[in-house]
C-alpha cells in the first residue's frame, strides 16, 4: 500500500504534513500580494516611484512567487509520485 512505502525518504504522512504546512504559507502569499498591491498603488498615487516603496513592492512580490513556486513544485511532485506508483503497480 502507497501509504507505508518511503519516497525520497518521506511517508505519505510526512508528505501530507508537508503539504499542510506549504497550504498555510499560500495565506502568507496572499497577505504578500495584498502589501504588493499596497506598494504599487502608493507609487501609482504619488506618480512616481518614491522610496521605501519600489523595494516593499519588490520583495513582498518575489516572496510571494518563491512561496507559490514551491507549492506547485511539491504538487508537481506528489502528482507525479502517485502517477508512478500506479504505472508500477499495473
Amino acid at each position: 500500500m502507497l501509504g507505508h512505502r518511503r519516497r525520497f525518504g518521506l511517508t505519505l504522512a510526512g508528505l501530507a504534513t508537508v503539504g499542510h504546512a506549504l497550504a498555510g504559507t499560500q495565506l502568507l502569499a496572499g497577505a504578500l500580494d495584498f502589501l504588493e498591491n499596497t506598494a504599487i498603488q502608493h507609487m501609482v498615487d504619488r506618480g512616481h516611484a518614491y522610496a521605501p516603496w519600489p523595494k516593499v513592492s519588490a520583495t513582498a512580490s518575489g516572496l510571494k512567487w518563491l512561496l507559490l513556486a514551491a507549492f506547485v513544485a511539491y504538487l508537481l511532485c506528489v502528482a507525479l509520485g502517485g502517477l508512478w506508483s500506479l504505472v508500477r503497480s499495473h
